[in-house]
């Protein structure tokens, strides 16, 4: 996974935005835990999300919006990576 941060120059911030890459390739998705809510929204490709016990699939244009306490984690489904905006928020 590929991280670049969008805004690192920002000092006192409440967001924190990232475009992420996320390879193809891999047979189950990493499992994250942030505390706060996060919002991602699907630039490219498609994505399998989990988020606690459900499962979704992504594909450009869908977002989803969760509670960052909650394991959660997505991969990229086919031979393309997905590419994301990801925004972070603490509580």
């Amino acid at each position: 996974y590929l991280y670049e941060a969008l805004g690192h120059k920002r000092l006192d911030k409440r967001m924190e935005p990232f475009l992420v890459t996320c390879p193809a390739g891999r047979s189950e998705p990493p499992t994250f835990i942030a505390r706060g809510e996060e919002f991602i929204f699907l630039l490219r490709g498609r994505l399998e999300f989990v988020h606690g016990q459900s499962r979704f699939v992504l594909g450009p244009g869908d977002c989803v919006y969760l509670d960052g306490d909650v394991p959660h984690g997505g991969r990229a489904l086919g031979r393309r990576d997905a590419v994301a905006l990801a925004v972070s928020a603490r509580r």
